[in-house]
């Protein structure tokens, strides 16, 4: 079945980050530290974005038509910063090679049951290493071909009916490993919590969400609409307090923050 995933905006934004999950939270901190800067696009200059956005299949002049001369239109950028990028890539590989020496130490002098976390601990540790020598690799790349910052990741937002609705997203596949539509989806909500708007919708998501599963996903609330002309009847109806209706619209947990396509 085919489900939206929605998120109230009544929120403080100076409270966000501290109402998601202390691994998810980690996580945006991180992608910030890689030196991914979220940006208002305010010159919605096709030319500029769609070397990101074709990664979705879809022609320049379909998103022409969205977004010139559309007021309810908005686009978020994340662009990368190669000087930051380089600068804390190298920081992450350096603690974490010393992380490694110190889990290699463990392994040779340790024997015993815990000898096993520490091995599965040192292989993981071996991965990180590889990636963040990758992320090193590709920040000199951009800080060569790119000097003033690359956009890798794009975000099409949509006001309307007093929901916010992130009508299309895309992202360079290179940079998969930095996840920067965690971090845009994070900022275009602390963008818009507490504003006159209601509602964050981040689009459809599939999956048999049953009366169990909703209940050990700690809460996290999803309803089933069939199609976009049932959400609106649906909507509607909750903005106009139906209880029954509200009752059935079970709306995403900020603590869960789920979004469609991707979890953090």
């Amino acid at each position: 079945p085919r489900w939206y995933a929605i998120s109230p905006l009544q929120i403080n934004p100076k409270n966000l980050l501290n109402m998601i999950g202390k691994n998810k939270r980690k996580k945006l901190i991180k992608v910030s530290k890689l030196g991914v800067e979220i940006l208002k696009d305010d010159t919605k200059d096709i030319n500029s974005i769609y070397e990101v956005l074709k990664e979705n299949g879809k022609p320049i002049e379909y998103y022409q038509n969205l977004i010139n001369g559309n007021e309810d239109c908005e686009v978020f950028i994340a662009r990368i910063n190669p000087k930051t990028y380089i600068q804390h890539s190298k920081y992450f590989y350096m603690t974490e090679l010393e992380r490694n020496d110190a889990l290699n130490n463990k392994v040779t002098n340790r024997k015993g049951k815990n000898t096993q976390k520490y091995i599965n601990a040192k292989m993981e540790s071996d991965k990180a290493i590889e990636g963040y020598k990758e992320h090193i690799k590709k920040a000199t790349d951009i800080l060569t071909n790119y000097p003033s910052g690359k956009i890798i990741a794009v975000s099409i937002v949509m006001k309307a009916n007093g929901t916010i609705n992130i009508m299309e997203e895309a992202y360079l596949k290179e940079y998969k490993s930095i996840s920067a539509l965690h971090l845009t989806r994070f900022k275009i909500l602390r963008h818009y919590a507490n504003s006159n708007y209601k509602y964050i919708n981040y689009g459809y998501i599939t999956g048999d969400f049953d009366r169990k599963r909703r209940l050990a996903w700690n809460r996290s609330r999803f309803f089933d609409v069939g199609s976009r002309s049932e959400f609106t009847r649906r909507h509607h109806a909750l903005q106009g307090h139906d209880r029954k209706v509200a009752h059935r619209l079970l709306y995403v947990s900020i603590k869960r923050f789920h979004h469609h396509r991707l979890v953090f």
